[in-house]
């Protein structure tokens, strides 16, 4: 079941402040690193950075959609994200945390309320409802079988999107385990990819009449996307995007 509380990007990136608040380390990096479940410097502190780094700038783009944004507006806008963005500069990363919560600094009061007031205006074009752990354990289940389905499968024209499926599938993986700093808008993108991936390997499979079939991949994916467009419905703008996966599904395998 879902649970009731909505969110949104900028809500996304508050909780990821409070949480690198009261978690362990010195500088930023350190809490970074702790908080995120990653090596210092490893290739996936990088990652986690740049998923970090995409909701951000999602604040941004959402703000901008809003209806009578004037030139001031947008400058004020691309002011307070450059500050946030600024904790992930190099020589942010390795000073002391409680440098970074001044006032006037990137995770101070001052972007702390930028947030909060931007939450109002993004939910009129992106909110999202957070999921049970329940549901978190379904989609989790959802990815293992694609992987298993994907691991001996040997194609030629779509080989391609195996791979890509894959990645895809660690893609979504690496979020969920971090759920608690990147939120929810990050999954939404390599799950509605992991549908074209799985339609294409169909294609090819139905065309050389294999034997080989991915139905359990097909009613995975499903059941990972209803889940995941539930926390989505608010967003009129994923309706178009829900109805075409949905007829997908449909042509794959009559689910």
């Amino acid at each position: 079941m879902m649970e009731a509380s909505i969110s949104d990007p900028a809500r996304d990136v508050l909780r990821a402040m409070d949480l690198f608040d009261t978690g362990d380390g010195n500088t930023f990096a350190q809490r970074l690193s702790n908080v995120g479940k990653v090596a210092p410097w490893s290739p996936e502190f990088y990652h986690l950075i740049k998923l970090m780094q995409d909701n951000i700038t999602s604040v941004q783009s959402l703000l901008l959609m809003e209806e009578g944004v004037d030139k001031e507006d947008e400058a004020h806008i691309s002011q307070s994200i450059d500050l946030i963005l600024g904790a992930f500069m190099p020589d942010c990363l390795i000073q002391n945390y409680t440098e970074a919560i001044k006032p006037n600094a990137s995770f101070g009061s001052n972007s702390r309320t930028f947030l909060r007031s931007s939450s109002r205006t993004i939910r009129r074009f992106e909110s999202f409802e957070n999921v049970s752990a329940s549901d978190i354990g379904i989609i989790e289940s959802a990815i293992s079988n694609i992987r298993n389905d994907m691991k001996d499968l040997q194609l030629e024209k779509a080989d391609f999107a195996r791979d890509a499926l894959v990645r895809g599938c660690n893609e979504i993986s690496f979020i969920l385990a971090r759920i608690n700093i990147l939120g929810y808008s990050r999954i939404r993108a390599p799950a509605i990819d992991l549908g074209a991936f799985i339609y294409a390997i169909s294609r090819e499979l139905e065309e050389t009449n294999s034997q080989v079939k991915i139905v359990k991949s097909v009613h995975s994916f499903k059941e990972m996307y209803n889940r995941i467009y539930e926390m989505y419905k608010a967003a009129s703008m994923l309706k178009l995007g829900y109805e075409g996966a949905s007829w997908m599904l449909t042509r794959l395998a009559g689910v």
